[in-house]
């Protein structure tokens, strides 16, 4: 089982080569429940996300998603997960990839909290598109 990256807990400070570095592995330590199985901040209630196994399957090649910037919440410090990953953190992306032009790879809409529409929050876009 692979682990999430170090730091990969935040967007701030991240470059964007870092955000959009694709990562190996096809299982991933549950972003949401930070792999313990159980959801933090509650009294032994069961991670939805992974279902108590503390860890979530990805398609490769996948890469840290860049709308919750791979903590798999919607906002820090709720227990609601991210609308992009889906709690895991991690999305999955299709080779060869290019940072998205309208979010600059960060995954939210200008001068909003949503996603971004061309890349669905992901940060990129497929690099065969424009």
């Amino acid at each position: 089982m692979m682990k999430l990256m170090e730091g990969a807990s935040g967007r701030k400070g991240k470059g964007a080569a870092e955000r959009q570095q694709v990562v190996q592995g096809r299982i991933f330590a549950c972003a949401f429940c930070r792999g313990t199985g159980i959801l933090l901040r509650s009294k032994g209630i069961r991670c939805p996300v992974c279902r108590g196994g503390g860890h979530v399957e990805v398609d490769p090649p996948a890469i840290l998603c860049a709308y919750c910037g791979g903590r798999g919440e919607s906002k820090p410090g709720t227990n609601i997960t991210c609308i992009v990953c889906l709690g895991k953190g991690v999305v999955s992306i299709k080779e060869p990839h290019i940072e998205c032009r309208q979010c600059r790879g960060i995954g939210v809409e200008a001068n909003s909290k949503l996603p971004c529409l061309a890349c669905r929050g992901k940060g990129v876009r497929s690099g065969a598109s424009t």
